[in-house]
């Protein structure tokens, strides 16, 4: 499966892009690696209850593959191979049955083969693999807890735990479209910022997400972290400003953040596309305008930041993005009214919601020109702009 989007912004910018090792592996949502095979693929019961486990390069291997599957003498589920010849092979893995008890195990076994294309390629690779399949009567319950709003969130929300290791996927509407939020098993802080929300738990991976980030003159930018809205799959720059991430990241449409060390705080969705392949390829290109240089002297103790970008997808330009705010330097400082303004290229301004959890962007095709956001908190001022083409 492959992500791609090139999205531009100023101040930093982020390069994603894909490794190369010779080899396939068997994956699924708890090995998203290959490397734990003993870590079982957890289904939770209930109509339609399925699993996807993929026989896929492990970083960029050109090989396809045909993937054979043996007998299964289990009652609990049943296999299918889908997309034989790919370089992604597909294991769909439907349960057939309630379980007994509080869950049932079931073990999925087979075979894969390199298929020799393309040739000069070294494809003659196989191996054998073994899928643990563990059949839960019933999910654990969602843990929902209200929390305050504060001067600097900007917004109220909530704290959901899902209950599992899990991605968190959030819509305004049953019918989408869904957004991944989060990944894995832990308190996850979800701003109120839409009239409604709905939330469901997924276990689809997608590709691993590298690449470096570098400034507008291409330098390297250190202290730079990519991540989901709610946190789970950080990925921060190292002293040459590049970054990994240690686990796969969801399959589906993403809401990613783009933040600075100094609590400059970009979210941005994320289309993916996926393909008959597994490595992620997303370049981007960021600008925020947090800055570092300001020294506070006044008594509510807090730094204006901004933020604005926009991107392309395969698809096309997306929105513009845009979010600002203001960082508390020492812990219980109250910032005040902070005002957020967007001018756009038609020199009209709006209000923003200030913090960093507001997906606000222009919607489909913004207008050429300078988009502008200026923050204000205790008589300081920052400003920066990005133009559209």
């Amino acid at each position: 499966m492959r992500k791609g989007l090139r999205i531009v912004f100023c101040l930093f910018a982020v390069i994603f892009s894909a490794s190369t090792v010779q080899a396939h592996v068997v994956t699924w949502f708890g090995n998203s690696l290959g490397t734990n095979g003993s870590s079982p693929l957890t289904i939770y019961y209930g109509p339609g209850a399925f699993a996807v486990a993929e026989v896929e390069p492990e970083y960029g291997e050109p090989c396809t593959v045909v993937v054979g599957l043996n007998q299964n003498p289990s009652s609990l589920v049943s296999a299918t191979v889908v997309g034989n010849g790919l370089n992604t092979v597909q294991i769909l893995i439907n349960v057939l049955r309630a379980p007994v008890g509080a869950g049932e195990t079931a073990t999925i076994s087979g075979s894969w083969a390199a298929t020799g294309w393309p040739p000069f390629s070294d494809c003659n690779g196989s191996a054998t693999f073994t899928i643990p399949v563990a059949v839960v009567s019933s999910a654990p319950p969602w843990k929902v807890m209200p929390v305050g709003a504060n001067s600097y969130t900007g917004a109220i929300g909530v704290s959901i735990n899902p209950g599992f290791n899990c991605t968190l996927a959030r819509a305004s509407d049953p019918a989408g479209p869904w957004y991944n939020i989060g990944m894995g098993n832990s308190d996850f802080y979800v701003f109120n910022d839409m009239t409604s929300a709905v939330f469901e738990r997924k276990t689809e991976l997608a590709g691993h997400m590298s690449g470096q980030v570098v400034d507008a003159t291409g330098n390297p930018k250190t202290g730079v972290t990519v991540d989901f809205l709610c946190g789970g799959m950080a990925m921060a720059t190292d002293s040459t400003g590049s970054f990994v991430s240690a686990d796969k990241v969801a399959a589906g449409n993403d809401t990613m953040t783009v933040s600075s060390g100094d609590g400059a705080v970009l979210p941005i969705d994320v289309s993916t596309v996926d393909t008959d392949d597994d490595d992620t390829e997303v370049e981007v290109i960021v600008q925020e305008a947090s800055n570092t240089n300001i020294v506070v002297t006044n008594v509510c103790n807090c730094t204006p930041w901004a933020a604005i970008g926009f991107g392309y997808l395969a698809s096309g330009q997306t929105p513009v993005y845009y979010s600002g705010g203001a960082n508390m330097p020492k812990m219980g400082a109250n910032c005040g009214t902070i005002s957020v303004t967007l001018t756009t290229p038609s020199g009209a301004s709006m209000p923003l919601m200030p913090g960093t959890g507001h997906r606000q962007n222009s919607g489909a095709n913004p207008a050429s020109g300078m988009w502008t956001v200026t923050t204000e908190v205790c008589g300081q001022i920052k400003t920066v702009s990005i133009e559209v083409p």
